[in-house]
């Protein structure tokens, strides 16, 4: 009996001495050792109350700070030294942590979903079973950092160094990297070509060129000046050369598939656009279309209905949908997706509606119409405007800067493109004529909108800060 309960006295003290009692809490007979055999057991026995865990977690960030299962969510730690801290379980969700310095710092389980990582530094750090979900990830630095059984899943990964990390076990489902990381990251690399759901670019795959379409197919007398051509991106697509015919055997002839603003009975002379961008990133596509500022003619309308009244206007997507032959049932199942105005020209709304998007002849039919996207499209005004669309059924969504510009604009931009060479032709080249063109300088914003929109959604730079050949 005395030898068993030297035993079970044996087997207590060694899963109290795993979790709080010291070493020598145990005496060599078995038992419980109860005298403080120095300061540090008495800490090791001590139960942090809610108080001093209040005060540990206020205490500013600095090197070797004890932050362990604090909440620091939404916290703006751009900067910080935070080497060596122990932030084991800590929450750093939605935090902005650009340029923070996590050198041999304990991240262990610890909750950074959704934060902004770049320039930030995790050398020899531990973030074993940690979480990155959605973060975004540039420029960032795990060199030599324990990333065992970590969770990057929908992380935005552009540019990084991975150099002798600990990879295994890594969670990669959705995420994004783009060429230059995976290049410079074998190890990485290697896992990501066993990995499903990942997308290689950041964004799809931009050509800079912008590419020419012969505008043959407007020559009519509705227009009056000459473009010859319409320019836009590799990522565009066209509609079918015999689609969006109507019943009375009218083409609504145009571009590039693309979300123009529209009445419900438009003029093909909305869809005159010299320069349409389509870039995208995961399950979002982004969109820049400078399109002509519509006339009382071309609304086609009474004069009765022209205060407003009666004239539906919204973004159409109809082109997005269908080649204008192929209507792909959407025809007699119309989808019902969320539209929202986000902005326009420098006052926000944040408007959402639900519309319905019905494919069909070249009218392109809907009824749907946004009040404040009415008063600004039939004020034959120019503006910036900025909306979003996201379809629940296809979990995707359509984000565009429509600029409404006037056919000096229109006339000005085609003379640009047209006299650069092909081989110079590019988006950056384009921004860095315009913006020194004091009659241009709503295009440039208009650019500079689209950059900001690209930024914020796919954690992408894209105009260059330095003109190209400097």
């Amino acid at each position: 009996m005395k030898y068993k309960l030297k035993k079970l006295h044996s087997t207590i003290c060694t899963l109290l001495i795993s979790s709080v009692l010291p070493l020598t809490a145990c005496n060599s007979g078995g038992g419980i050792n109860t005298r403080q055999n120095n300061s540090n057991s008495s800490t090791l026995l001590k139960v942090e109350t809610d108080a001093e865990k209040k005060s540990r977690c206020a205490k500013q960030a600095a090197p070797e700070v004890d932050w362990h299962e604090c909440n620091k969510s939404g916290a703006n730690l751009t900067g910080a030294n935070l080497t060596g801290a122990n932030l084991e379980k800590t929450k750093l969700y939605n935090t902005n942590l650009n340029g923070t310095i996590f050198k041999m710092a304990n991240l262990k389980r610890a909750n950074l979903n959704l934060s902004n990582l770049t320039n930030a530094n995790f050398e020899s750090a531990n973030a074993s079973s940690a979480t990155f979900i959605n973060a975004s990830v540039n420029n960032t630095n795990f060199e030599k950092a324990k990333l065992y059984n970590t969770n990057f899943e929908g992380a935005y990964f552009l540019s990084g160094n991975f150099k002798n990390a600990n990879l295994k076990e890594i969670k990669l489902k959705n995420v994004v990297f783009s060429p230059e990381i995976v290049q410079k990251n074998a190890n990485l690399a290697k896992i990501l070509l066993a990995v499903k759901d990942v997308y290689l670019t950041p964004l799809k795959q931009m050509s800079d060129t912008l590419k020419a379409y012969t505008t043959d197919n407007f020559s009519n007398d509705m227009y009056s000046f000459s473009v010859p051509f319409l320019y836009g991106n590799d990522e565009l697509t066209l509609p079918a050369s015999t689609g969006w015919i109507g019943k009375l055997k009218s083409q609504y002839a145009f571009g590039y598939n693309a979300p123009y603003i529209q009445t419900y009975s438009p003029s093909p002379r909305a869809f005159l656009s010299p320069l349409i961008i389509k870039l995208g990133c995961k399950a979002k596509d982004l969109f820049l279309v400078l399109q002509p500022v519509t006339s009382k003619v071309d609304t086609k309308e009474s004069k009765a209905t022209q205060k407003n009244k009666g004239i539906n206007v919204i973004v159409k997507y109809h082109s997005l949908y269908s080649d204008g032959i192929n209507y792909n049932g959407y025809d007699k199942n119309p989808p019902t997706v969320n539209f929202t105005l986000k902005a326009i020209d420098n006052v926000s709304y944040d408007d959402i509606q639900q519309i319905v998007i019905r494919p069909h002849d070249g009218v392109w039919s809907g009824a749907d119409n946004n009040e404040h996207l009415q008063t600004a499209f039939l004020d034959y005004k120019p503006h910036i405007i900025t909306t979003q669309m996201d379809d629940i059924n296809l979990e995707h969504s359509i984000y565009s800067v429509n600029a409404l510009i006037t056919n000096k604009h229109i006339t000005e931009i085609s003379k640009i493109l047209d006299n650069l060479p092909p081989e110079e032709r590019t988006l950056q080249n384009f921004k860095n004529i315009i913006k020194t063109n004091d009659g241009l300088l709503m295009i440039n914003k208009a650019l500079e909108t689209y950059g900001e929109l690209v930024a914020s959604q796919c954690n992408y730079k894209l105009w260059s800060t330095v003109p190209a050949g400097e």
